[in-house]
């Protein structure tokens, strides 16, 4: 399915009813909103965001992608095997309350942004961005105050890691900001009871 034109997508549901892995979802419309796209249990093969697009309550594809230049904007359970900032400029932003289940991933190396606009989760082993040549460009996290991002992984960042007024919290004590530069003015840390944080470059 490809949306675009003058479609009005808002609460509109795209669901898989047979094999986990078929469908594929294209948001070809500049502000489009919709629901949600595939489930954890019964993913579509792809979600390609090719204009800035709202998904409020989950996206679930073998591959999601962004492309250069654009903005997907997913809240909900985010799940599936490859999530792809594909160019200069490739931003997702997470809404507040997300559960990232799919690490991210930088194809173009070193230019995708990531945000996340309030509280969530990200579950251990996703990472955001890789060591080497892929590293997202920028990483932030919530500006809200009273927000926390529970997150059991590891960021690769080019330029920059920003943790803003909302709470950081490690969901494990393997949990590593790589960057730069780390900016963590005015953030507060919940160490828990095991949590740790190493910051490196």
């Amino acid at each position: 399915a490809t949306l675009q034109g003058a479609v009005q997508g808002d609460g509109a549901k795209f669901i898989n009813r047979g094999v986990s892995g078929r469908g594929n979802l294209e948001l070809n419309k500049d502000g489009l909103t919709i629901y949600s796209a595939g489930t954890d249990t019964k993913k579509l093969d792809t979600i390609e965001v090719q204009e800035s697009a709202t998904i409020t309550n989950g996206a679930s594809a073998d591959t999601i992608t962004i492309v250069a230049g654009k903005t997907g904007t997913i809240g909900g359970v985010i799940s599936g095997t490859d999530f792809d900032l594909a160019g200069a400029g490739s931003t997702a932003k997470f809404l507040d309350g997300v559960t990232l289940k799919v690490a991210v991933a930088d194809t173009a190396g070193d230019k995708g942004i990531v945000e996340f606009l309030g509280g969530g989760t990200v579950e251990a082993g996703n990472t955001i961005g890789a060591d080497g040549g892929n590293r997202v460009k920028i990483v932030t996290f919530s500006d809200v105050a009273g927000k926390t991002v529970t997150f059991g992984s590891k960021v690769f960042a080019n330029e920059t890691i920003y943790i803003r007024k909302g709470t950081f919290k490690p969901g494990n004590n393997d949990v590593v900001l790589n960057a730069p530069d780390v900016n963590a003015q005015n953030a507060s840390f919940d160490l828990g009871s095991n949590g740790k944080v190493t910051v490196n470059n």
